[in-house]
């Protein structure tokens, strides 16, 4: 079925012209009206510039030969990269080098990138985009581990039809053509640093283009623009899967027969699906406790204990449904305090309290442990994927359902999808055999830097689950999930987030001091309801 489209022939149009005649009329007018940002035209130009500098300096003849001005479009990208792999299959002596990096991006990519080209708002600068990754591949096409380009997903108009009124949609995609700009300027530099620099000194003196070229470097500016331009279309398509959820909600229901599904994958397989090891969280609590026990002092312990006798607090943590507290610690802390402040070592004291209870399952994940730009762990995907794992690892094998998980999935998994690894997280606390109790402490290095937005995605998508639980436990069912977030510092959008369930938040600042001799005693809660 794989190479069924070799084989088949489109003609609706020609039989009936108004096939999709309303669809792409419609999205070319839109597109007409539509005004590229002015930082879009004029990096566009420089581009152009610097293109033509770098040909003309190249110090390889096939280089020098290249058509620059020429109308370039996506299938002479998908051609130069396979007629590299039906040259060079056999070799791997760039195995390992930024060139390759960027071919597993858009192997990966390539259908979102095709869709890029119609939300570009002319045809010049989708000619230009082609024209710059042709370029690259000319240069350096012995890239093995790009294998064939797959051709966009069928049906293209309906992405014209469907998105050409999303605002954000456009906008994202605007960012991925400036990024996958900036991309091939590096890969352009690593590939010819004379001609690089001869196109540098020519065109660009006010700029700065000799940023090293890493993979972190391919991965920011295409990577996770890609990634940001395809969550703008999985929020337009969103949007209108809600709208047509109303309508279903209003119809008169239809009897269904249960079919029993196959799982497409096992728990084991899952397991490394989600790749974090299930010791790592007991290992972070230990070092945390060891730190924070270290740098902690006698009057932040009493705050501490405080909020520890909080009503708030105590509500949250004594009732029989779901809830969710967010503590804003506002507290002034020396930059070794940070990374495992006082309500770290609460955060830790309550993970052990709990699982020696064995009447609950507590998961945690410590911010502060994984505060490295390189972490894998440290980004919001990062800290799903670990509470996940904790949650895998914990539960009874029968309870798991893994009918639903598909290759999509799957894939949106390893991607650190934090749509997919929210529908994760769902699943397995379904399969809990006991109340979860969810703790993640010092948010305070996800509320600020590039993971803000994505971490505030996140927290918005436990408010609804929460919401979503609270009903099912007032009538007796689903599952108990308890969430703790801790701030040491001043949150800057708690505020916002619960906004609309204040309670929720718990100030430092407005509770009374404690003892500071109480603190090592102060967890001893009444633990009866797990």
């Amino acid at each position: 079925m794989q190479w069924t489209e070799t084989f088949m022939e489109h003609r609706a149009d020609d039989i009936a012209p108004d096939w999709q005649a309303s669809a792409g009329k419609k999205f070319d007018e839109i597109r007409r009206q539509r005004q590229a940002s002015q930082e879009a035209k004029e990096r566009t130009n420089l581009f152009k510039k610097f293109v033509k500098s770098f040909v003309g300096s190249a110090k390889d003849e096939t280089v020098r030969r290249f058509d620059v001005d020429r109308s370039w479009v996506w299938k002479d990208v998908q051609a130069k990269a396979n007629e590299g792999l039906e040259k060079e299959d056999e070799r791997n002596n760039w195995r390992r080098h930024p060139i390759r990096f960027m071919s597993r991006s858009f192997q990966n990519n390539a259908s979102n990138l095709e869709i890029l080209l119609l939300f570009l708002p002319n045809t010049e600068f989708g000619s230009i985009l082609c024209g710059a990754l042709t370029l690259v591949l000319h240069v350096r096409i012995h890239a093995p581990s790009f294998l064939l380009l797959p051709e966009m997903v069928q049906n293209t108009e309906k992405y014209m039809e469907l998105y050409a009124n999303d605002a954000e949609t456009w906008k994202a995609a605007e960012e991925l053509y400036l990024g996958i700009l900036n991309g091939v300027e590096a890969m352009l530099s690593w590939i010819d640093k004379k001609a690089f620099s001869s196109a540098l000194k020519a065109v660009f003196k006010q700029q700065n283009y000799g940023k090293s070229v890493e993979e972190n470097t391919i991965k920011e500016d295409i990577e996770d623009k890609v990634t940001n331009f395809r969550q703008a279309v999985d929020l337009a398509r969103d949007r209108r899967l809600f709208r047509i959820e109303e309508k279903l909600m209003a119809a008169p229901p239809q009897a269904a027969v249960a079919q029993p599904r196959a799982a497409f994958l096992s728990l084991d397989q899952l397991r490394d699906k989600i790749g974090i090891n299930k010791d790592l969280a007991k290992a972070d609590v230990e070092l945390a406790m060891i730190d924070a026990d270290q740098v902690s002092t006698p009057a932040l312990n009493a705050r501490v204990t405080a909020v520890m006798e909080n009503e708030a607090f105590r509500r949250w943590f004594q009732t029989a449904q779901s809830d969710i507290l967010f503590i804003n610690g506002r507290m002034q802390l020396e930059p070794e305090q940070e990374a495992a402040s006082p309500l770290t070592l609460l955060s830790c004291l309550l993970y052990r309290l709990l699982s020696r209870s064995g009447k609950s399952q507590p998961v945690i994940h410590l911010c502060g442990q994984h505060n490295m730009p390189c972490d894998p762990c440290g980004r919001p995907s990062g800290m799903l994927r670990c509470l996940s794992a904790q949650l895998l690892d914990a539960a009874r094998p029968e309870r798991v359902d893994l009918s639903g998980f598909n290759l999509d999935f799957v894939q949106g998994v390893e991607a650190e999808d934090l749509g997919y690894l929210g529908e994760l997280f769902k699943v397995l606390l379904g399969s809990a055999k006991s109340p979860v109790i969810a703790i993640v402490d010092g948010v305070s290095w996800l509320e600020e830097g590039p993971a803000a937005q994505d971490f505030g995605r996140v927290v918005g998508f436990w408010l609804k689950l929460i919401e979503y639980l609270r009903n099912l436990n007032s009538a007796g069912h689903g599952p108990v999930l308890k969430i703790l977030l801790t701030n040491p510092g001043v949150s800057l959008h708690a505020e916002k987030w619960f906004a609309m369930c204040r309670w929720c938040v718990v100030d430092m600042a407005e509770v009374p001091g404690g003892s500071e001799d109480e603190f090592a005693d102060s967890v001893d809660f009444d633990d009866s309801l797990y």
